[in-house]
């Protein structure tokens, strides 16, 4: 179930990202700016994950998961193919929000499975196991996006004649999701985990209210911090390829191989490295291990990811590049794996639709803008990106750790407590 959780986040990553690494080709297709970009690929997404993420997560508590799944793969998967057909910056900013609208719902669902699937101390191997496929899937559409796009390029009728590649690449890899939603209608989702033995009905929002002020400080230190690291993380994803290209003159197929490599190979390796990690020193007492090590991965990439991008050279590109991906996108599913550690489990939808919102506003809507945004009003010169995406980094990673210290002895207590109510329930 994990790895059909995983492939779904995957497909899910895919249509989101591939459009990364055409930016070039759509804003001079379609006479946009870099803000109206950071609009398209970041905040038009972001705003529609956030809108819908408190619906979608009730849904997941309430509803049966896989058809929720099912139904999402169709809209986002339709939704992406038309940003392919898109001819005005309206239209290509209108299917990017019903993109959003899709995958609102993939998220919550997964991580309220895998939750009912896997006891509070062997959480963050498996959570870490789905996080890496989306690394993965990350480094496939980077270097999908390039080879494609060469490809349509040099063979421009060879699938859909009458487009300009970019457009085709769209199409194309939309595909898979709707074979995989004929998938996920034919399996079974595990039976929801009992609350304090009085059954899985769902809680009410105010139920909900109530559990986040018990545990304030941890649930609102990891929130901010999981989504400062969206925002200094995805802000050097969704404009690296465009820095490479438009400041250090690597073409497309040369970002999308180099940068595929880093995001399909050594991310997926660092987060399962660390979320096995993660686990076991969990289960020999040590409850804030996952916090710390969020915190340690930021201390390293900070200073990497500034140098890569105000220095212009390949190798410390690479070098930021890795700091940011590898490292801090393959630690920062331990957060979400400490936020379902403290959640009832009768609400981890709701708490997997919390850290969609905190992604959405922290990455998309937030590190996607923002440097789009700088680089068109404060820096004002194209060239300029590799500055803006600069600022992003040396700002959100030293606040993400200050919040990040906040929670650790919040998070504690609460899975002391836990811990301890899970005993008592046993031996009663």
């Amino acid at each position: 179930m994990v790895a059909l959780l995983s492939l779904i986040g995957a497909v899910s990553l895919i249509d989101r990202s591939i459009i990364l690494v055409m930016i070039p080709e759509i804003k001079a297709d379609l006479g946009i700016s870099d803000a109206q970009f950071g609009l398209i690929q970041g905040l038009s997404f972001g705003v529609a994950y956030t809108c819908f993420a408190l619906i979608s997560g009730m849904l997941v508590d309430r509803s049966p998961r896989h058809l929720l799944l099912s139904l999402s793969l169709a809209v986002w998967t339709l939704a992406a193919a038309a940003c392919g057909l898109a001819q005005s910056f309206a239209q290509l900013l209108l299917s990017r929000v019903v993109v959003g609208v899709g995958e609102s719902t993939a998220s919550p669902a997964a991580q309220s499975i895998i939750g009912d699937l896997f006891a509070k101390e062997r959480l963050a191997a498996p959570v870490s196991v789905y996080m890496s496929m989306g690394a993965i899937s990350t480094g496939i559409s980077v270097a999908l996006g390039g080879w494609l796009l060469n490809l349509f390029t040099v063979n421009p009728h060879l699938l859909v004649g009458g487009l300009v590649p970019w457009r085709q690449v769209l199409i194309v890899s939309a595909l898979p999701g709707l074979a995989l939603m004929l998938v996920i209608l034919m399996v079974r989702e595990p039976r929801r985990t009992v609350v304090d033995g009085g059954g899985a009905k769902p809680p009410s929002w105010a139920a909900y209210g109530a559990f986040v002020r018990e545990c304030r400080p941890a649930f609102w230190g990891l929130v901010a911090g999981y989504a400062l690291c969206g925002l200094a993380a995805y802000g050097a994803l969704a404009w690296g390829p465009t820095y490479a290209r438009r400041v250090l003159g690597m073409s497309p197929q040369q970002v999308g191989e180099s940068l595929g490599l880093i995001f399909g190979v050594g991310t997926p390796l660092f987060t399962i490295l660390l979320g096995t990690l993660a686990d076991f020193r969990v289960r020999a007492g040590h409850y804030d291990f996952p916090l710390k090590l969020m915190m340690i991965v930021l201390a390293i990439a900070l200073p990497l990811g500034v140098a890569g991008f105000l220095i212009k050279s390949v190798p410390l590109y690479y070098v930021a590049m890795f700091a940011l991906q590898c490292g801090i996108v393959g630690a920062v599913g331990q957060l979400l794996a400490a936020l379902q550690m403290i959640s009832p489990p009768n609400m981890r939808g709701r708490s997997g639709a919390v850290t969609l919102i905190a992604s959405s506003v922290g990455a998309y809507a937030g590190g996607s803008f923002i440097i789009g945004f700088l680089t068109d009003y404060l820096y004002q010169d194209d060239q300029a990106v590799g500055y803006s995406i600069a600022t992003v980094v040396a700002v959100a990673a030293p606040v993400a750790i200050i919040f990040l210290q906040w929670s650790r002895r919040s998070f504690v207590r609460r899975l002391e407590s836990l811990r301890q109510l899970d005993k008592a329930t046993l031996a009663g």
